[in-house]
């Protein structure tokens, strides 16, 4: 109910600009505070991510008794600015939460740290559940990008591993990435084989690599990266993150500033989706 009531009111103070995300939860540190086991988290979400869907469409958060949510029927105050049905993402970085994204009809959003076959792997697992639950193709899915742009492309090589490592170590620390408790949690069994490859890679490999993944160079690389990206992955939305792991202002708004300027009018002419491109081809 709170989370639908706070959406509302942002969504109408911004003139029906939010775009609201979803998560179940992957910090064992948060789910400590609220009291809760992390073990609940998968039937927890699945219970109240179609409350809040529905109450955003309709304004009424309905009636409900369920296992963990016992709910009266109460409008919302503000009622939803318009629609959300295009409006709504969820994280989804496990199979089980590809599915789940793919059956409420949301846009499905990942952090892109997976070699590039997993990732379209779980899109296409979650294109398909989307066509079979809702009967029509998804919007693009959104990636997540620690970004760097810069004219030099030394200097933004030099930038991007420091604070994407920074960043990366900060994950692991907040999340317990190495932890060996995913592998007893339910619903997070594939964290705890992650955690493993993690132990065994070590934390600084790993590090090098989450930032030799990510988003960096000259508007020229990028937009090469990107078209690499869009060619093995698909259609993508992207997220771009331009300051992170403690990334000097200056530097951000650097990053910002030339990518807004020679790399965003490029990636909005490619209007043709993928699959329309190489059936023309």
């Amino acid at each position: 109910m709170r989370v639908a009531e706070k959406a509302a009111l942002l969504d109408t103070l911004s003139n029906g600009r939010l775009i609201l995300g979803l998560g179940r939860g992957l910090s064992r540190r948060e789910f400590n505070q609220f009291g809760i086991a992390m073990d609940e988290s998968r039937d927890r979400f699945d219970e109240m991510a179609p409350m809040i869907i529905e109450a955003l469409e309709t304004g009424v958060m309905e009636e409900h008794h369920g296992r963990y949510f016992d709910q009266p029927r109460a409008p919302l105050r503000p009622k939803p600015f318009k629609s959300f049905r295009d409006r709504l993402a969820q994280v989804a970085m496990s199979s089980d939460s590809v599915q789940v994204a793919g059956q409420l009809g949301v846009q499905m959003m990942s952090f892109f740290y997976k070699p590039n076959e997993a990732h379209k792997a779980e899109i296409d697992t979650y294109r398909a559940a989307f066509q079979e639950s809702h009967g029509r193709a998804p919007k693009p899915p959104l990636l997540a990008l620690m970004t760097v742009c810069d004219s030099d492309g030394a200097r933004a090589k030099e930038n991007a591993e420091e604070y994407c490592a920074l960043y990366f170590h900060s994950i692991v620390y907040h999340y317990e990435m190495m932890s060996e408790h995913f592998a007893n949690t339910k619903g997070y069994a594939e964290y705890g084989v992650g955690a493993e490859a993690m132990r065994a890679a070590g934390l600084e490999d790993m590090a090098r690599g989450y930032a030799n993944q990510q988003l960096w160079g000259t508007p020229d690389q990028i937009l090469r990266k990107l078209e690499a990206l869009r060619a093995s992955v698909g259609d993508v939305g992207c997220l771009n993150a331009f300051r992170f792991g403690g990334t000097p202002y200056e530097v951000s708004e650097r990053s910002m500033r030339l990518f807004a300027k020679e790399v965003l009018p490029v990636i909005r002419e490619w209007q043709a989706p993928v699959e329309a491109r190489q059936a023309a081809e």
